[in-house]
C-alpha cells in the first residue's frame, strides 16, 4: 500500500533525474522542483550546486522561476 501513496512523487522525482540527464547534466536532486518543503535545509548545498549550474535558466529543464 505504501508503494502505491508514494509512486506519484517517486514519478515525478524520476522525470526530473531523466530531463537533467538529457540535457547532459550529472543529475543533482532539489525537492522544491518536485513540490518536496525542505524546511530544515537538508538539500541545501545541492540546491546551491543547481543554482551556481544556472539549471533554473535552462529551458531544457523547465523549471519555473522562484517566487
Amino acid at each position: 500500500m505504501a508503494i502505491v501513496l508514494i509512486s506519484p512523487m517517486a514519478f515525478k522525482i524520476f522525470q526530473d533525474y531523466e530531463k537533467q540527464r538529457r540535457a547532459g547534466l550529472d543529475p543533482i536532486f532539489d525537492p522544491a522542483t518536485v513540490g518536496i518543503e525542505d524546511p530544515n535545509g537538508v538539500w541545501t548545498e545541492w540546491v546551491e550546486k543547481k543554482k551556481r549550474r544556472g539549471d533554473y535558466q535552462n529551458s531544457q529543464l523547465g523549471y519555473r522561476p522562484e517566487k
